[in-house]
């Protein structure tokens, strides 16, 4: 049986991307990739440095949202073919997706927001060089964490 959705999808159907947050990973789409994935191609990746990806360049030029926005825009030109993609940003994956609706162009068919932030205030932005100081380590314990977070959510059937 063919889901509910799929008549009301251009043809071919989207490419539906999800980007997520600083420090949050793509574990947090689960329930949206999983329900999406029925009717569509779906991509989710993390940014470097946040979950299961590395942190391999301490240099702040490669975590700005203009790298980050051209590093995911690489990724998605490899998965697009000839269709169109619907973008799905949540919060700093706001400002990189608002970034890849702009250069993507008419291959973009919409761009969903959510929990856009309006602006980064210099406090943030001094957190987020700070960050990239750490040793690698620090960031694979606080992964660990955040991963054993998530799964307590889903052996009691809930997600985040």
């Amino acid at each position: 049986m063919q889901h509910s959705l799929v008549s009301k999808l251009p043809k071919p159907s989207p490419l539906i991307v999800f980007i997520h947050g600083l420090g949050a990973q793509i574990n947090q789409f689960e329930p949206l990739l999983k329900y999406f994935s029925q009717v569509a191609d779906v991509l989710a990746l993390d940014l470097p440095g946040c979950g299961r990806s590395p942190l391999v360049n301490r240099d702040w030029n490669f975590y700005t949202t203009e790298a980050l926005a051209t590093l995911v825009g690489k990724v998605i030109d490899l998965r697009l073919g000839g269709r169109k993609c619907i973008l799905v940003g949540h919060s700093l994956g706001c400002f990189i997706a608002g970034r890849l609706a702009l250069k993507l162009e008419e291959k973009c068919l919409a761009v969903v927001l959510l929990c856009p932030k309006a602006q980064i205030s210099e406090k943030e932005k001094k957190g987020l060089r700070f960050m990239t100081t750490l040793p690698e380590f620090v960031f694979n314990i606080l992964r660990k964490q955040d991963r054993r977070y998530a799964s307590i959510f889903e052996t009691v059937g809930l997600f985040l």
